[in-house]
């Protein structure tokens, strides 16, 4: 590799943009505001290196663009975006950031949580119109109640541990139990079965892979409680969608707080124009669920921005500059294998 390869940073933000010109000023880098797609990828002909974010595609057809690429490197932990077999036969890198987000993302959740579970969008408003009826806006407490923690990695570790100062009961499942955490702290492993049953609020931080698609679905909400609160600010997919609506709209479900929903990236399109153009009977699907669950009472959507904290970016960027600092010097870091 050379000492001065081209780098080409897709979706970044003002902030990003002076970050990674001064701290890699002895580098050639170019910027774009656009996610990578087959569109944009001529912004990155001569890279050998791009830097990508959540919403980049990175596919066959837009690797034909990028003859000279030898690394991609993600502003995330997650790379679901990124076709695995297609880059490893093009014997192209792949880096992330793990663990930027941890206690960012674990907060973030109790925010919704407790957002949803003391009615603080119906109070703001009530508050702001000035009729206040405090009949409607009964909340329950968090202390005594029972949680369900899918997936006890780095986010759902910390989950538990705040759970725990809450003082709430928790269950957990995971396909690679960690059984440290149930020394540590008050939890305890049990089937999916049995946690999406017993459980007054399910959170989920799993990752989202093709096994785990729509590991939420008719059959999961059969079990849950009546009054029961799902929390996601793991991947939208992992959630059949249609089945939330069907599950909210019917009362079968107490609510949901959602940080991510299924077919964001699509839903994240600014011009009804490119929407057309790009949309897919299932995803026009997808707007009409949002569109759906955007009016229903008992639901919280916020916009994919549980890793927004000050601590987390300043890491994502640290971590992205160490990532093409080592590939440089042929000793790369944190590669997806």
């Amino acid at each position: 590799m050379s000492p001065k390869p081209t780098i080409h940073f897709f979706e970044i933000t003002p902030d990003e943009h002076r970050y990674f010109q001064h701290t890699l000023k002895n580098h050639t880098v170019t910027f774009t505001d656009q996610p990578l797609n087959i569109e944009s990828a001529e912004l990155a002909k001569n890279a050998d290196i791009i830097s990508i974010y959540v919403t980049s595609r990175v596919e066959k057809k837009i690797l034909e663009l990028l003859p000279k690429l030898k690394l991609i490197t993600c502003r995330s932990t997650g790379y679901d975006n990124v076709d695995l077999a297609t880059i490893r036969h093009q014997q192209v890198l792949l880096s992330n950031v793990p663990g930027y987000g941890e206690d960012t993302v674990a907060e973030y959740t109790f925010m919704l949580m407790l957002a949803l579970s003391r009615r603080l969008l119906p109070a703001l408003e009530q508050a702001r119109s000035g009729h206040m009826d405090h009949s409607t806006l009964t909340g329950f407490n968090l202390a005594g109640k029972t949680l369900g923690v899918i997936g006890t990695g780095a986010i759902g570790k910390h989950v538990v541990r705040i759970a725990n100062g809450f003082g709430m009961k928790v269950l957990a499942y995971d396909p690679f139990p960690n059984q440290g955490l149930e020394y540590e702290y008050n939890m305890q492993y049990v089937k999916i079965i049995e946690l999406l049953s017993q459980s007054d609020i399910v959170t989920l931080h799993a990752p989202y892979m093709a096994e785990n698609h729509h590991m939420i679905n008719k059959n999961a909400f059969d079990r849950m409680k009546p009054t029961a609160l799902l929390i996601n600010t793991a991947r939208g997919e992992l959630i059949d969608t249609q089945a939330l609506v069907v599950a909210l709209a019917s009362q079968q479900l107490g609510g949901a707080a959602l940080d991510v929903i299924e077919g964001e990236k699509l839903l994240e399109l600014n011009e009804e124009t490119e929407l057309l153009k790009k949309t897919t009977d299932r995803g026009f699907n997808y707007v009409l669920e949002q569109l759906i669950l955007e009016k229903l009472p008992n639901v919280i959507i916020t916009p994919h921005n549980a890793f927004n904290s000050y601590e987390a970016l300043e890491w994502i960027r640290h971590t992205t500059v160490d990532n093409i600092g080592s590939f440089v010097a042929g000793q790369p870091k944190n590669l997806v294998k």
